[in-house]
C-alpha cells in the first residue's frame, strides 16, 4: 500500500489552532502535486494528547499503515513542521523530502525551555477558561502576528481540551533541539520563512550552514500560507518539482 513514491501525495500538516482546510488554497493556486492535508489533531495517534516525545514514533507508525514503506514528502507550518522534525529525526529514511513553513528548530538553554513551559501551561490555562473572543484577541496580540492575515478559526467547545493539550504536551519548550539535523540533510530538508518574520528569520540564519535552503516569502510575517498563498505555492512547486 502506498509503496510508489510518485503515486504518494505531499502529506501538509497545519500549525496550532488551524485546521486540513488552511491547505485550501494549494489548488487554488494550481500546486502541481498531488496532495493531502492531514486532519492530524482528529486522528487519535497523532493528536495532541499524545506527548511530543512519543508522537515521531506514533507517526512512523500511522505513516507505515497508511502509505506503506517508501518515503513520504511532507510540508509542516509552524506547530505541525516542529512535529514532523520529531518523525523525521527518529528516521529520516521515511522522508524524500520535509519543508518546514515558520517552524521554529528547538531552544538552545534550560532557561528559555523553562520559561516556555511555563507560558504554554498558562496558555493552556486560557484555551479552558476565556471566551473565542477574547482568547482570539488575545493570540493575536503577539508581536509575532501583528499587522498580517488572521485566519479563521473553528471555534468549538469540543476543541477546548484539545488546543490546551497543544501547550501542555507539545510545547517548545520540551522540544529538543534540531540545529544539528537539520544542517545533516541538506537534501531532504528545506525551509520557508517570511521575510518580515525577523525572529526567525535571525534564528536559521545563525545556524544553517547552506543559506541556499532557506526561502524568504516576499511580504510574509510567521503567517505564511496566509500572507502570501500564491507566492508559497510557487516556491513548493519549485522545492517539490
Amino acid at each position: 500500500m502506498g509503496s510508489d513514491p510518485i503515486k504518494t501525495p505531499v502529506l501538509f500538516f497545519h500549525g496550532f489552532w488551524g485546521q486540513s482546510s488552511d491547505w485550501d488554497f494549494l489548488k487554488a493556486h494550481h500546486f502541481q502535486n498531488n496532495f493531502q492535508a492531514v486532519p492530524y489533531m482528529q486522528i487519535p495517534e497523532l493528536s495532541s494528547t499524545v506527548h511530543i516525545m512519543n508522537w515521531g514514533a506514533h507517526f512512523l507508525k500511522w505513516k507505515s499503515q497508511k502509505w506503506g514503506e517508501a518515503p513520504i514528502r511532507a510540508v509542516g507550518y509552524s506547530q505541525g513542521g516542529r512535529l514532523l522534525l520529531q518523525a523525521f529525526q527518529q528516521n529520516p529514511s521515511c522522508f524524500q523530502q520535509l519543508i518546514l513553513i515558520s517552524s521554529h528548530p528547538g531552544f538552545q538553554n534550560p532557561e528559555e525551555r523553562e520559561a516556555r513551559i511555563k507560558s504554554d501551561k498558562i496558555w493552556a490555562q486560557k484555551f479552558r477558561t476565556l471566551s473565542w473572543a477574547e482568547l482570539d484577541r488575545q493570540w493575536n496580540s503577539q508581536a509575532v502576528f501583528q499587522m498580517k492575515v488572521s485566519p479563521l478559526r473553528k471555534n468549538s467547545e469540543q476543541d477546548r481540551e484539545s488546543l490546551a493539550l497543544c501547550f501542555e504536551n507539545w510545547s517548545l519548550g520540551y522540544q529538543q533541539d534540531f540545529r544539528e539535523i537539520i544542517n545533516q540533510y541538506p537534501d531532504k530538508i528545506s525551509i520557508i520563512l517570511g521575510d518580515e518574520d525577523a525572529k526567525y528569520v535571525g534564528v536559521y540564519r545563525d545556524f544553517l550552514k547552506d543559506t541556499s535552503r532557506l526561502r524568504m516569502e516576499k511580504g510574509a510575517a510567521h503567517r505564511v500560507p496566509f500572507d502570501q498563498p500564491k507566492s508559497l505555492v510557487e516556491t513548493l512547486n519549485l522545492i517539490l518539482n
